[in-house]
């Protein structure tokens, strides 16, 4: 996980900008940089969530930098399920 964080800038020396997921269990911000933006999702919670997220961009979809899976975006909507402390982080 050190290695993939030190790869990507925005995450090392990027602007920060909180995203309302409307779940008080997750915490979701996009790191941002010159170069690159990416949406940090965390489940703080023992228990699975699950929950839509508005993104500030149409996107066709994302992969998650850490486990490599793939999430589907309508639009600008992207339906997420996390396990208990999951997290991704989503170019």
């Amino acid at each position: 996980m050190i290695a993939i964080r030190k790869e990507i800038p925005a995450l090392n020396s990027g602007d920060f900008r909180w995203l309302d997921c409307h779940n008080s269990k997750v915490f979701s911000y996009y790191r941002h940089s010159d170069q690159e933006q990416i949406l940090c999702i965390h489940n703080l919670s023992p228990e699975p969530q699950q929950f839509n997220i508005q993104l500030s961009n149409e996107k066709e979809g994302m992969i998650d930098q850490l486990s490599e899976q793939k999430f589907a975006v309508q639009g600008k909507l992207m339906e997420i399920e996390l396990e208990p402390y999951q997290y991704l982080w989503l170019f």
